[in-house]
């Protein structure tokens, strides 16, 4: 009996897959034209979200963090933010520079060693868990680390 051979439309590397390894997870909207209708979706699982949910944030880390998130988003382009810039001519236009320079503003404030974890769990919406394991540091500390980045986040936010 010959064996049967598994094609790759076979195995499934969709979101059903994606949400039994927890990397993505159900997330059901209110349709903004029509309120008393829910869209079903799924959105990136978030270490930041899951700390904020479980009382590990403080709401200024989580301000911080978000207002980060946003200001790399817009200084990438998104939103937008490319195209005819005020002047009339190609390319970022003043709200993308200044979004660019307010990251790099927020990198320079929390440093190079914390930058680290910052960039692990805030920009590439790791856990902590996995930041402690990939580094090798006990769970402890990169929790301190985290909690280090995200103070010095939410002081240059209020600074700026």
């Amino acid at each position: 009996m010959a064996k049967k051979r598994c094609l790759l439309a076979d195995v499934d590397h969709g979101p059903v897959l994606l949400i039994h390894r927890s990397e993505i997870e159900r997330d059901d909207r209110t349709d903004p034209d029509a309120p008393n209708r829910t869209i079903a979706g799924t959105r990136r699982r978030d270490g930041l979200r899951q700390m904020l949910s479980r009382g590990h944030l403080t709401d200024a880390e989580w301000t911080a963090a978000e207002r980060f998130r946003d200001d790399l988003a817009f200084a990438a382009g998104a939103r937008g933010s490319g195209g005819r810039g005020s002047s009339g001519s190609y390319g970022p236009g003043k709200l993308q520079i200044d979004a660019q320079t307010r990251v790099n503003g927020a990198l320079r404030a929390v440093g190079l060693v914390l930058g680290g974890v910052l960039s692990w769990v805030v920009i590439s919406h790791g856990t902590i868990d996995g930041y402690a394991t990939c580094k090798r540091i006990r769970l402890a500390r990169a929790s301190e680390m985290l909690h280090a980045a995200l103070d010095r986040l939410a002081v240059f936010y209020s600074s700026a």
